[in-house]
């Protein structure tokens, strides 16, 4: 069953918009049965609703009536829970650990499917609404378009779909034209701006759940991102419940900044926080009382009034006009990144004493702080469960869900957990030593994204970066997300080594043990212009990319024309295929070796030898392989009889010669070529391109 999808496919298939010009990226096309009126530069003219009722009709050619596609797969698969596992493909799994299996595909609804669909050179621009054509056309993106496009991704070789926030937005101090989709106005509502008017007779929850149907026809998951610790500073929960945000003195906001610490107070706070054994919470250093003055109780809820778009919500106080106020970066304490003037922290605790944003109020959390904020942690802990519920999602990121209170952190986890026992979570936790799994996540964003950008950068024992992180990815105690790039990063096609590099970074991600390969969309067409600029670049990079629309708060697309499209998707649907070929043999974590190398002299592991080299070794009198990493003690079927070597020259620039030491006599075959290595006298030498990586399996 998979109705929201079949009642819009009913009301379209028999429509029609005559002298409409509907452009689109030729690549969105995938049924046969779509014609193209007119093509030019990787765009194609066609009729739009021909369009959209053949790529849905071709989906729902894949439905099962039986099903109810909007449910989570697992629970459409009926995969049950036997002593505290899951039984999935004769796979005895952690709750969750699809995860460890899946193939991921991020993107933001808003920017994936946006397009100048009359090609007028303008996304938009309509005078009462700037995301509308003349022709009264959404170009931004929408849940429509972006079904549409569902087959393209799942043509890629995804299994797995990553959604950025898809609820309503605030529009006080919003940044850019539309906003951020981190500043959440209302969490269980979904932002009209997804809807596409050539569905006008459809309200916005039909089409997300007809979006999250697709994909769970096309056999695809659906995660969701979530904000647990802040709000648009016009939340709508602020008016009813004022006890769940900080107030200072409006005559404060103008001027309102992270809290201030001396040198000596700071070293203090880094000490505390920065033990072998976690933060020691005893006594925190708190800020200075000229800081604490600013913030009030809060206002009654009679005594708030909305103030426009310009101020949200401002209430009074003994008389005083007060208001919410904006945030900062939470750590470290001296952060120098400007305040987050769109969104606020939500009150967790009620401590009196504790009454102010600081480190230890919103992140670190001083031992003394006792008065939970119930009603709000339950609320909270109610995000997951209404989208499972509404919608059938199948996982989700917790936004910053480390620097939550663990007991809520926990309570959000369980939740969700009970709604159905087999979601998914991401841990957004940049260190891949956090025991994240301990918590109930199923893995962790770690840092990929900042050191495979690094094979060349000395660590301080001389180290490469980036091969570090690679030789001692099988003893992370969680996987790791494999982002070349992340929507808060530069593009992959932007870094040094421009697309030889992007290329080369997903070939490792999908041959690497204990990492799950991560597409952002657009990666696969050598995009190079990035959504947000929140991680990793420099003071120039900010100061030429602020003056152009990201998509995290402008109108913004995707470069679907980019030159590099062709052979990006090439790559990327070559790796996905090999990897899901090769599942058991990638998943196990004990098959791992590192292959020693020299360059001129230099051997594996210096930050002078651009190479990295290993091997995923198969052995033939195991039927099945017991790992203790991914899926917990486990046993799964390996899906491959033969060895793999990978050898990648991370240098995009020069060409690398290098001797490999093999420890036995072995022929190898490149998969891309079917060129044939053999090893003479155990060592294997390879002339690599800049930027080439083999991967070749034993014959």
């Amino acid at each position: 069953m998979s109705a929201s999808l079949k009642l819009i496919y009913d009301s379209i298939v028999s429509k029609k918009r005559e002298g409409t010009e509907y452009w689109i990226p030729k690549l969105w096309i995938t049924s046969k049965k779509v014609k193209i009126l007119e093509e030019k530069n990787g765009f194609a003219k066609v009729e739009p609703y021909r369009f959209f009722s053949s790529q849905i009709g071709d989906i729902l050619k894949n439905c099962d009536d039986k099903s109810n596609y909007a449910e989570s797969l697992s629970k459409i698969n009926k995969l049950e829970i036997q002593n505290g596992k899951v039984v999935d493909n004769e796979v005895n799994r952690i709750p969750g650990d699809w995860l460890a299996g899946a193939n991921i595909y991020g993107l933001y609804i808003r920017n994936f499917s946006a397009f100048d669909h009359n090609l007028d050179g303008e996304l938009g621009g309509s005078k009462d609404d700037i995301t509308l054509n003349a022709d009264g056309i959404k170009e931004t993106g929408t849940f429509f378009k972006a079904i549409s496009v569902l087959p393209y991704i799942k043509s890629l070789g995804f299994n797995t779909i990553y959604l950025l926030p898809v609820s309503l937005i605030g529009k006080a101090n919003r940044k850019g034209e539309l906003g951020s989709p981190y500043g959440l106005r209302n969490p269980f509502k979904i932002d009209p701006v997804y809807h596409d008017t050539l569905i006008d007779e459809f309200d916005i929850d039909v089409e997300f759940r007809a979006f999250v149907e697709s994909a769970h026809i096309l056999g695809m998951r659906v995660m969701l991102d979530f904000v647990p610790r802040t709000a648009s500073r016009d939340s709508e929960f602020i008016k009813e419940h004022p006890d769940w945000f900080y107030w200072i003195k409006r005559s404060e906001d103008a001027g309102y900044h992270s809290p201030e610490f001396s040198n000596e107070e700071l070293t203090e706070i880094h000490k505390r926080c920065s033990g072998v054994h976690g933060p020691n919470t005893s006594e925190m250093v708190p800020p200075h009382d000229n800081y604490k003055a600013i913030f009030t109780p809060h206002p009654a809820p009679e005594d708030i009034v909305y103030a426009g778009d310009d101020t949200g919500y401002i209430g009074k106080v003994n008389g005083e006009e007060v208001v919410v106020p904006g945030a900062f970066a939470d750590w470290p304490p001296e952060d120098i990144q400007p305040p987050w003037t769109d969104v606020t922290y939500f009150k967790l605790y009620e401590d009196e004493e504790f009454n102010y944003v600081a480190y230890n109020t919103i992140r670190m959390y001083d031992g003394r702080i006792k008065k939970a904020n119930k009603a709000l942690w339950d609320n909270i802990a109610n995000f997951i469960p209404f989208f499972q519920i509404e919608f059938g999602i199948d996982g989700a990121r917790i936004d910053m869900g480390h620097a939550l209170p663990h007991k809520l952190e926990r309570m959000i986890i369980e939740r969700a957990r009970k709604e159905d026992p087999d979601f998914g979570f991401l841990a957004e936790d940049f260190n891949v030593w956090a025991r994240a799994r301990e918590k109930g996540y199923n893995m962790l964003m770690g840092n990929s994204w900042f050191t495979l950008s690094r094979t060349l950068v000395s660590e301080p024992n001389g180290d490469s970066m980036a091969k570090n992180f690679i030789k001692l990815l099988p003893d992370y105690p969680n996987p790791v997300l494999g982002c070349p790039e992340t929507t808060d990063t530069p593009r992959a096609a932007s870094r040094k080594g421009g697309i030889k590099f992007s290329k080369a970074v997903w070939c490792l991600v999908n041959t690497l043990p204990n990492i799950v390969p991560f597409c952002a969309a657009g990666f696969e067409l050598g995009d190079n212009h990035p959504s947000n600029l929140g991680l990793d670049f420099t003071h120039e990079e900010i100061e030429v990319l602020s003056k152009k629309p990201l998509a995290f708060f402008d109108r913004a697309g995707i470069a679907w024309n980019s030159h590099y499209a062709e052979e990006m998707i090439q790559i990327v649907r070559d790796l996905n295929r090999f990897r899901e070929e090769n599942k058991g043999n990638i998943l196990n974590l004990d098959n791992f070796s590192w292959v020693e190398n020299d360059v001129d002299g230099n051997p594996s592991m210096s930050h002078k030898n651009p190479v990295v080299s290993f091997m995923r070794r198969f052995e033939e009198n195991m039927l099945t392989v017991q790992t203790s990493g991914i899926f917990g003690e486990v046993l799964f079927p390996v899906g491959i009889d033969k060895d793999y070597l990978v050898v990648a020259n991370m240098d995009c620039e020069n060409e690398a010669i290098t001797t490999l030491k093999i420890k036995s006599e072995m022929a190898f075959f490149n998969i891309f070529n079917n060129e044939e290595y053999k090893t003479v006298d155990n060592e294997l030498n390879f002339r690599l391109k800049p930027g080439e990586v083999v991967i070749a399996v034993s014959g």
